[in-house]
């Protein structure tokens, strides 16, 4: 497996936080991409923010899952659908690490993308900190 949950974290720990990281150098979520698609009004702002949480969770898992069973095809096709919802809501820092790992599923050794599994959990926890912020202010 590719990814092994805490096990695997607890490995690349130092690894992970030995330097900045697009998540600490970038503010997790841009509202204003979003609201520049869908206009400003904060009941339709936080429908879509509220159903992206939902779409990436999901795909959190099966990222997980894809990477237990070292399926670098369906971890490369996950990435790539993630990519372009982040993109869309503002999730720009966590959208840069989906083509990352997109890119680096078909090119680079597992232990690469283990470790950009990593980076993308601590991304998406930092997006959905501030998603449940947002939605919190509702």
């Amino acid at each position: 497996p590719l990814y092994g949950g805490d096990s695997d974290f607890a490995m690349l720990e130092g690894e992970l936080h030995a330097g900045p990281q697009r998540t600490r150098a970038a503010t997790a979520l841009d509202v204003a991409v979003l609201e520049a698609l869908v206009g400003n009004d904060a009941q339709v702002v936080h429908a879509f923010l509220g159903d992206y949480r939902v779409t990436a969770r999901g795909a959190a898992v099966d990222l997980r899952a894809a990477g237990a069973a070292g399926d670098m095809r369906q971890i490369g096709a996950i990435a790539h659908k993630l990519k372009s919802t982040s993109r869309a809501v503002g999730a720009l820092a966590l959208a840069d690490l989906c083509a990352e790992l997109e890119n680096t599923s078909r090119t680079s050794s597992r232990a690469a993308v283990a470790r950009h599994l990593l980076q993308f959990d601590a991304a998406l926890a930092a997006v959905e900190a501030r998603i449940d912020a947002l939605l919190a202010n509702k």
